[in-house]
């Protein structure tokens, strides 16, 4: 005999929310975000404020990591960044909403 079918509905996770942006010497920028239990990882995204898209620039499948720290970025300028978190199920993966964009300008 078999059991009774069950269909599970899978949610993404939740919006992120950057905590802290702070500059570093020169050219580095320290970021971090809120964690969130029962998520794969997170992607972490910048750009030049006022460019085009933005470049993913950090996956994490870690889900306790929840800083990056950009190097090698241009001095004296305006970034924004944002993050999303994200979970793996069978295979497939599912983003949850973007953070709000936060900016920052180099030294």
């Amino acid at each position: 005999t078999y059991t009774a079918t069950v269909n599970v509905t899978v949610t993404g996770p939740l919006k992120e929310k950057i905590t802290s942006i702070k500059r570093k010497s020169g050219s580095q920028v320290y970021l971090k975000w809120q964690k969130q239990a029962g998520v794969t990882g997170y992607k972490v995204y910048y750009r030049k404020s006022g460019s085009g898209k933005y470049k993913a620039i950090s996956t994490t499948r870690n889900a306790k990591q929840n800083t990056y720290t950009f190097k090698g970025l241009k001095k004296k300028t305006t970034y924004q960044f944002k993050v999303r978190s994200f979970i793996t199920v069978n295979g497939k993966t599912y983003y949850g909403p973007y953070s709000a964009v936060r900016k920052i300008k180099t030294k």
